[in-house]
């Protein structure tokens, strides 16, 4: 599962990637940047953690769309802790609705806690 986060309205968009090799992660990567740019919210900076950035061609597609990247220092969770919370909301809350469904549902309930995690008030 990969999530984006825009801190400037508290939205996610979760996203399920079948794999975690690079190509997989620029498409994904591009999309959400086109979204942006097609929504006039152009993405100039991505704070990321060293997890994505291992791919070179990561770091250059990046690199060549203008878009500056501000890494977490390595084996330091605290820097990244919004995101890192962020993902441990959405695993407890996609826990909690499963119940005694089965496991093969865990995409869909955890798109659903996504999906209810966007419409809940946090003020």
């Amino acid at each position: 599962m990969l999530l984006f986060t825009d801190r400037a309205i508290g939205l996610i968009w979760d996203f399920y990637l079948q794999d975690q090799r690079e190509d997989t992660i620029l498409i994904i990567l591009f999309w959400m940047l086109d979204t942006c740019n097609l929504q006039g919210k152009p993405v100039r900076i991505l704070e990321l953690d060293n997890e994505i950035l291992k791919s070179k061609a990561v770091r250059q597609a990046l690199k060549r769309r203008r878009v500056t990247v501000e890494p977490s220092a390595p084996r330091t969770q605290d820097q990244n802790g919004g995101a890192e919370r962020l993902g441990g909301v959405i695993k407890e809350k996609a826990r909690a609705m499963r119940g005694n469904l089965p496991t093969m549902l865990w995409r869909e309930i955890t798109r659903a806690a996504a999906y209810l995690y966007n419409r809940t008030p946090r003020y």
